[in-house]
């Protein structure tokens, strides 16, 4: 269907395509072909996806300075944008060509100049209500789909209860603009550039934490780094952003976990509802995650539950 709507696209603005190739679309619903130094979107709204917001994370972020695609066309009707190629220029495609410590503080320092930009009310808050929503897909298509565990009314409304005691006890203030899912398979790098990072999907754009993109990247189920070099570049940020360090803290232990019970439900769903089965591998690495946190005293309540579901987790 996507290749009928793509085409009826090409030829409603007589675009002229020597060739067009589809594109991985990662985890995600949008559908991306790449064509003569373009890329032509599929955002289709039925998916659970927007080109709505996408435009209107589009307009934020290049009004305060920030790199991202230029929209040359937006089709409301066919759900789909010609949009800018960033190219080849992926950060986890050639992040071994460079030190991998000081091009992840430059993706921190645009982390940083995103957070400098005091947010208006023109995009949704990543509240409780939206953090307890995506939590439970660990619930639904981890621990049932995957697992096949009988989860209870009472079982999960207790899981609830504890990730909203957690919540609250970290103190998560939601004041900053966040990316959601700010990760350098999502980051170009372009170093001949005055601007040299360049950012991608970022259609989820939300007032959020300021912990929750500097968690992204540096717990990045795909590509995990170094416990040492995490704890030296959370460092590089708290110290950068002028944030209070226990903030940060707090927030990034909730996150850390909260993030990660999301990411294993989303790869579940993959391989359950979307036939695919390639992020099953990664779970390990949430897990791994997850677990680290577990071992503080203010988690034993959680990390009882998930044992009572699943003794191997």
């Amino acid at each position: 269907m996507s290749t009928k709507i793509v085409n009826e696209f090409i030829r409603k603005f007589s675009l002229e395509t020597s060739n067009i190739d589809r594109l991985d679309n990662d985890a995600s619903e949008r559908i991306y072909y790449r064509t003569d130094n373009k890329i032509i979107a599929y955002i289709p709204k039925k998916k659970g996806e927007s080109i709505y917001n996408f435009i209107n994370a589009t307009k934020i972020l290049n009004s305060i300075g920030i790199k991202v695609p230029r929209v040359h066309i937006q089709d409301n009707e066919l759900e789909i944008l010609l949009i800018d190629d960033f190219g080849n220029n992926k950060i986890s495609k050639i992040i071994d060509q460079y030190d991998i410590e000081e091009i992840l503080k430059k993706c921190i320092d645009e982390i940083i100049n995103i957070q400098s930009n005091k947010p208006k009310n023109d995009v949704l808050i990543f509240d409780l209500k939206a953090i307890i929503e995506e939590t439970l897909m660990f619930i639904d298509w981890y621990l049932i789909k995957e697992k096949n565990i009988s989860i209870s009314n009472n079982d999960r409304n207790s899981f609830i209860d504890i990730i909203t005691s957690l919540y609250h006890k970290a103190k998560i203030k939601n004041n900053v603009y966040v990316h959601r899912d700010y990760h350098v398979d999502n980051i170009f790098y372009f170093p001949q550039e005055k601007k040299q990072i360049g950012i991608i999907d970022y259609q989820d754009l939300s007032i959020g934490h300021a912990s929750y993109d500097i968690l992204s990247i540096l717990e990045d189920t795909r590509n995990p780094i170094d416990k040492k070099l995490e704890k030296r570049l959370l460092n590089y940020f708290i110290v950068k952003s002028k944030f209070d360090i226990n903030e940060i803290i707090k927030g990034y232990n909730f996150f850390s976990i909260q993030r990660n019970l999301k990411i294993i439900g989303i790869f579940c769903r993959l391989k359950h509802r979307d036939k695919k089965f390639k992020y099953m591998d990664l779970i390990g690495n949430c897990k791994e995650f997850i677990s680290r946190m577990l071992k503080n005293s203010e988690y034993y309540d959680l990390n009882s539950w998930i044992l009572k579901k699943d003794k191997y987790f």
